[in-house]
């Protein structure tokens, strides 16, 4: 998704949905800001002149009239070593370590954390989507591999020297058809895109939760997940909590 960002201004206010009139060219999905505040949002719909946008943030103060700016890129996160014992909204922003107690209205992006880079590639080797070309470390926590974005191939022409990087920072070029390109610790995925996968693993054993109900009538892959439906209040949880794991010859109470 590529262009010039578009700009449009809304003519109606619905709750999260916003309706807004633009003379410039927005995609289906792609990420915008909205109002003074920039809030994040995404177009759902295109009709005519007009855009159907879901803003993900609090929408009391937009009134007509307000800009809709466009990004030209889809509605993205960013994946790499900093997730792993974070704590997030949907959008992966994080809700811990902050000063205030909300989140600040249209924060998109926190600052760059640093990690401890250490080489899992060298210079000459052939790296595909997927593969480990590094670790990072923050402070004293575990290494996490830092991986090749999906879709990208090519051989190593430059990587950087152990040390300590931003996320952001790239780190490893690749020498691929259409020229080098630059791998950082973390990169951009789109929300709407699946992550591909290599192979599936095949479910060989049943998941043992203790309730015979759930084991005899609707038994689960170990590996697998399930979903309860139901009302609100309906107690769809009690299952959940009520399921049990062996483990080390003791049952314990699963975690939902």
């Amino acid at each position: 998704m590529n262009g010039t960002p578009a700009t449009a201004h809304i003519v109606e206010v619905g709750g999260p949905v916003v309706r807004a009139a633009t003379a410039g060219i927005f995609r289906l999905n792609e990420a915008v800001t909205v109002g003074a505040a920039g809030l994040l949002g995404e177009v759902l719909r295109l009709k005519g002149d007009e855009i159907v946008v879901q803003v993900f943030e609090d929408t009391t103060e937009l009134k007509p009239g307000d800009p809709v700016q466009g990004s030209g890129r889809p509605l993205s996160v960013t994946l790499g070593p900093g997730l792993l014992g974070g704590i997030f909204d949907g959008l992966l922003r994080p809700l811990a370590g902050g000063e205030a107690a909300y989140i600040r209205p249209g924060l998109h992006r926190v600052p760059p954390r640093r990690f401890r880079f250490t080489l899992a590639a060298e210079r000459g080797m052939h790296l595909a989507g997927g593969a480990v070309f590094g670790d990072a470390r923050a402070g004293t926590g575990r290494p996490q591999p830092c991986l090749v974005p999906p879709g990208i191939a090519g051989e190593v022409v430059a990587i950087a020297a152990p040390g300590s990087y931003r996320e952001g920072e790239v780190v490893c070029r690749l020498g691929t058809a259409g020229g080098e390109h630059g791998v950082a610790l973390a990169h951009r995925w789109p929300v709407r895109t699946p992550r591909p996968i290599r192979r599936r693993l095949p479910g060989d054993a049943p998941l043992i939760t203790g309730q015979r109900l759930m084991d005899s009538l609707f038994p689960i892959r170990r590996g697998a997940g399930r979903r309860n439906h139901g009302t609100l209040a309906a107690g769809r949880r009690i299952p959940a909590h009520a399921a049990a794991r062996p483990g080390a010859g003791k049952s314990r109470p699963a975690r939902t």
